[in-house]
């Protein structure tokens, strides 16, 4: 090869580099692989619901269950929003309360606690860059209960599945509501020999709010 030609490739390999670290994707995904080098926070609990568009559901459950637990008083609390300004009202609820923290989801910050927090809990899915590390635990109370299609037999797009089948094959643990919904769910996504981690059939957390509240609240 002349010099011309191999000063061409590497004129092109340095373009193609460029413009992957203006790419958010992967400027993202190159930052979370630099906190995974990172030891892991083991008195910290990252939750998540919606994908960060709400604070609530079987998430919300588990969080104010450890938050009251004596226990867990030790540990910090971290909740992924998308919302992260003084008009959030789960925001302001919680402002006193030391060990609990509210980061944006996708931001710097947000990328190393998804990489470093011991224990993740999460009712949807985490972004496409994340993957669970060596000794971390991944609790995932997937929301969705499969009365009607799900997965492959709906018209989810197939990045959307991709998304769900990842998760599901990242996670520690898989909580769901009952046998139903376990055998529905993890067939119609095809993963239902795939998963390693421990299938729960636990009910949904969220289920649990209920009976701790007062009943005229609920009417």
């Amino acid at each position: 090869m002349n010099n011309s030609k191999l000063n061409l490739n590497r004129f092109t390999k340095f373009i193609r580099l460029g413009a992957n670290f203006l790419n958010k994707d992967f400027k993202r995904s190159s930052k979370f692989a630099r906190y995974v080098q990172k030891e892991l926070d083991n008195q910290t609990i990252l939750y998540e619901s919606s994908c960060g568009q709400s604070i609530d559901g079987n998430s919300y459950a588990l969080f104010t269950y450890l938050l009251d637990n004596p226990k867990y008083s030790s540990f910090k609390h971290l909740w992924s929003t998308n919302y992260l300004d003084d008009e959030n009202k789960m925001i302001n609820k919680y402002k006193n309360y030391s060990n609990v923290k509210f980061v944006k989801r996708n931001s710097d910050e947000y990328l190393e606690y998804l990489a470093r927090s011991k224990y993740l809990i999460s009712d949807s899915t985490f972004p496409d860059y994340y993957f669970r590390r060596e000794g971390q635990i991944y609790v995932n109370v997937f929301s969705d209960s499969p009365l009607s299609l799900t997965g492959n037999d709906d018209e989810l797009s197939i990045k959307r599945i991709g998304e769900i089948q990842r998760n599901f094959l990242n996670a520690s643990y898989l909580v769901h509501p009952n046998k139903f919904s376990i055998n529905n769910l993890l067939k119609s996504l095809d993963v239902d020999t795939l998963v390693e981690g421990l299938v729960v059939d636990a009910g949904h957390p969220r289920v649990d709010l209920l009976f701790k509240t007062e009943k005229s609240k609920i009417k």
